[in-house]
């Protein structure tokens, strides 16, 4: 087994197609540069040492009450979990002193890490009882609709994988099949955490870039333009299946009304995916066309400010999203919600014609009552960060 493995991932944010998406209708995803970091050493005692710093967790957990007679069924893959096994590793956790009273994303984060070691280590000959000690910090914060479960996910199955030496580095656009069999076993692990996630989290998370979704396929959207944002999270708590549920009901009430602006919705994640892939090229050619990136700005600038409008339109803003927006079109800026709205998250699109003198004002502003990240959308996915013998 390999001694030390650390290993990262990003959140993602929905560029355009949330609640739309549920309808059928195309989304685009982009992985968020605010990352999840795991550093797995092994260690010579009988035992797993955990530090979640996030979650508030550090613990150490008994290597001899895990389940591992139940690891081979576990281990084919696919796209179902072990309920046997996940059970066990429920009852362990609710037997353990130290171990029951974490609750809430922490047990979620419990069962996780536990059901991955017995499936992907302990499974594995001479790793049966092998100690380590994980250590998880974050940027990305939780419960804010940016993924950081499957960033972490995607963390615990990469360095799993790494350590046993089931793969190999690098991981990237030049292993296609490294990342999917990581992504096929994080999304295993947000079955843990989330039951029946659609799994667009932590395909983002793995791929990085930027993916569409329509219905159930995902496309990796070759053509990206890395896009600057100020990310701004409102620390309003929302519930995303109250929000899916109430515009289910608007759809219900007003089908005819509420399917057009779905369908407009459709349409912009399409207008998008168009001019994010043109505007890519227009970049690879060295184009230093200043009415090119001019009229690239603007047409964001537009899709945006229509996304945001159709999104109130259905009842998932909240009073301050709409501060965050009248706030960027202050500035000149065009901003909207990511994710099930109400609260949560938004982001604010910075062209790079944007002057210092304009970021710093708007993310001052910002800052006073809000918590504000300038960070980029569309980079690297699931990333080894050191890794030794």
């Amino acid at each position: 087994m390999l001694s030390t493995v650390v290993v990262s991932a990003p959140g993602k944010v929905i560029l355009h197609g949330e609640h739309s998406v549920v309808y059928g209708k195309k989304a685009i995803a982009c992985a968020l540069d605010l990352r999840t970091t795991l550093s797995l050493q092994s260690i010579p005692e009988k035992s797993l040492v955990l530090k979640l710093s996030s979650l508030e967790i550090d613990a150490t957990v008994p290597l001899d009450g895990l389940p591992v007679a139940l690891a081979s069924p576990a281990c084919d893959g696919g796209t179902e979990l072990s309920s046997e096994l996940h059970n066990a590793v429920q009852k362990m956790i609710s037997d353990t002193p130290t171990l029951k009273e974490i609750a809430g994303p922490g047990q979620q984060a419990l069962e996780t890490i536990l059901y991955m070691y017995v499936a992907l280590v302990a499974n594995n000959k001479g790793f049966t009882s092998q100690g380590l000690r994980l250590e998880v910090t974050s940027t990305l914060p939780v419960g804010a609709g940016l993924g950081s479960s499957a960033a972490f996910s995607v963390c615990v199955v990469a360095s799993f994988l790494l350590a046993t030496k089931q793969i190999t580095g690098p991981l990237g656009k030049e292993s296609p099949a490294t990342l999917k069999k990581v992504n096929e076993w994080a999304y295993l692990a947000e079955c843990i955490i989330h039951g029946r996630p659609s799994g667009i989290d932590n395909t983002i998370s793995c791929f990085g870039g930027a993916i569409t979704r329509n219905q159930s396929d995902f496309h990796p959207l070759e053509k990206f333009v890395d896009q600057r944002v100020l990310l701004v999270h409102t620390k309003v708590p929302r519930s995303t299946k109250a929000l899916v549920a109430g515009v289910r009901d608007l759809y219900n009430q007003q089908r005819v009304a509420t399917e057009a602006k779905l369908d407009e919705m459709d349409q912009i994640a399409h207008e998008a995916e168009k001019i994010y892939s043109e505007y890519a090229l227009v970049l690879e050619n060295g184009s230093d066309d200043a009415e090119q990136h001019a009229v690239f700005d603007a047409k964001v600038k537009e899709l945006v400010t229509r996304n945001q409008t159709l999104l109130e339109d259905i009842g998932v803003s909240h009073p301050t999203l709409k501060q965050i927006c009248d706030i960027a079109t202050s500035h000149s800026l065009a901003a909207k919600l990511t994710g099930a709205g109400g609260g949560g998250c938004a982001v604010v699109f910075i062209p790079s014609s944007t002057t210092k003198q304009i970021i710093e004002a708007i993310t001052q502003e910002l800052s006073v009552p809000f918590k504000v990240w300038d960070t980029r959308l569309g980079g690297r996915g699931v990333a080894i960060d050191d890794i030794s013998e």
